[in-house]
């Protein structure tokens, strides 16, 4: 499973509360941090110094977290976040906030089940609170689930951006369709997203990543890029450059991931595995050597696996892919990430490494 359904479920912390005329929980003391202009040349801060210029307020700092865990480096605020969520009580008019926060760890950390059945708690106590219904939508879809999915995606009609739900539910429509229903998803997103574009830059870029992703489902690399290229000269998510990575890789430019990704990972305090695989899956297109994202990549997967950290399965089972060549452990790992989720790409993982797998075996 790509990222871009579990790593884009807080972008209504900031973008949505606009739209609804809600105050939004929290707003950070530096717009700039959430959405900016990238400099590879502008080291990242440390989290401390980050929270220290931010709110006293706990709940506000934990926005502040899951807003921005989602980028490049950032991936250890998750367990910042829940760190701070154990000194706060779920009680009063501070529970259903606390709560949906619960929901967005569970769900990075794929727990899934236990997530869901958290936001639906927060539904109850709260219907107001769409942030909750479009985590359900993307954890229903995850799941396989997508009647659910689409009826969650309509209950934020007239309460969300008008784009938002709209990509909701014909992303839904892609999840559970054939090549012919994605494409014409497909077709459908682009021209409401020409008539009622967001205002908000978070938000089109999360519509770009929808687009390409179902550009990718049906080959279509070149259009995805072009969907993506727009987006690239700014702030971006984990999930948009796993994308990014996949579409150049697909379109035999590994030179393209190398540049492009090399010094924003070098700069990152924690290296996500998601993109130090696609480094070192671009090195091994390139034949460089010495390399150098491939030792890396090599060490994270030897502790994922050490651990049995198999939230990490669909990395894992693209590591045996195309880094270790050994398709009876791909197909594994990718039998295990079916297991979670059930998404367009779990499944052409999963048909993919069960023929390699053959072809391997013979």
């Amino acid at each position: 499973m790509r990222l871009i359904l579990t790593a884009i479920c807080t972008i209504l912390l900031s973008a949505n509360n606009a739209y609804s005329q809600e105050p939004a929980e929290f707003v950070p003391a530096d717009n700039n941090f959430v959405i900016a202009s990238f400099d590879p040349k502008q080291a990242p801060q440390h989290i401390d110094e980050i929270l220290e210029q931010q709110s006293d307020d706990t709940l506000g700092r934990i926005a502040f977290l899951l807003n921005n865990a989602k980028y490049v480096g950032n991936s250890q605020f998750y367990d910042k976040a829940n760190s701070l969520l154990d000194t706060v009580e779920a009680t009063g008019a501070k529970a259903a906030q606390v709560m949906y926060y619960q929901a967005i760890i569970k769900q990075h950390f794929h727990e899934f089940d236990d997530s869901l059945a958290i936001l639906d708690k927060v539904i109850v106590i709260d219907p107001s609170n769409n942030n909750a219904r479009l985590l359900k939508a993307n954890l229903l879809a995850i799941k396989g689930d997508f009647a659910k999915a689409k009826q969650a995606c309509s209950s934020l009609v007239g309460a969300a951006e008008p784009i938002v739900v709209a990509a909701c539910k014909l992303n839904t429509d892609a999840q559970a369709g054939s090549d012919e229903q994605i494409e014409k998803a497909l077709a459908e997103l682009t021209k409401f997203n020409e008539r009622f574009p967001s205002s908000s830059p978070e938000t089109a870029s999360y519509i770009a990543e929808i687009q390409a992703s179902m550009a990718v489902y049906i080959k279509q690399y070149s259009q995805a890029n072009d969907i993506l290229t727009p987006f690239t000269h700014t702030k971006q998510t984990v999930s948009f450059w796993v994308l990014y990575s996949d579409v150049h890789l697909a379109l035999g430019e590994p030179n393209k991931v190398l540049s492009t990704l090399s010094s924003i990972v070098d700069l990152s305090e924690t290296k996500d595995d998601a993109l130090l695989l696609r480094l070192a899956m671009a090195e091994k297109m390139r034949n460089v050597n010495p390399a150098k994202w491939d030792e890396q990549i090599r060490q994270r997967v030897k502790l994922r696996i050490l651990r049995q950290d198999e939230e990490h399965a669909f990395d894992i089972a693209l590591y045996y892919m195309h880094i270790e060549k050994q398709m009876d452990k791909a197909y594994e790992w990718a039998k295990i990430n079916w297991q979670q989720a059930k998404l367009q790409e779990d499944s052409a993982l999963l048909s993919k490494a069960k023929q390699l797998a053959m072809d391997e075996s013979q």
